[in-house]
């Protein structure tokens, strides 16, 4: 649990989440762009930011900002589906349908749908 929350409080001062330490790395299956693969995620106020986590280039590049309040038809898998391979979590912005896996934080996922409901 130390370890977790080392992590949580090092994406907060990085400026990846705000103090409710909402941050975690998923796999994107597919972004707006046609870029895909592994990237960062924070909930930072009523925004979900999605970062490149390619450190050779440009590490912490912000890729996508995209407001919670719009967000439309969000699900997640069911827990037992977490407990075999991490949460699955998909939701619709702006018309671009959104997929990403292996979240393996319950809650990030609470604090995602508070802002979505909000």
């Amino acid at each position: 649990m130390a370890n977790q929350e080392k992590y949580a409080q090092q994406m907060q001062d990085a400026g990846v989440c705000d103090a409710r330490r909402a941050a975690l790395c998923a796999t994107v299956k597919e972004l707006p762009d046609g870029s895909f693969g592994m990237v960062l995620l924070g909930v930072k106020g009523n925004d979900l930011l999605i970062y490149d986590t390619n450190m050779k280039s440009e590490p912490l590049k912000l890729m996508y900002t995209i407001p919670l309040k719009g967000v439309t038809d969000f699900s997640t898998t069911s827990l037992m589906g977490e407990i075999l391979k991490g949460y699955t979590f998909r939701f619709t912005s702006d018309g671009f349908t959104y997929s990403f896996k292996n979240c393996r934080r319950q809650a990030f996922l609470d604090v995602l749908q508070q802002e979505i409901n909000k």
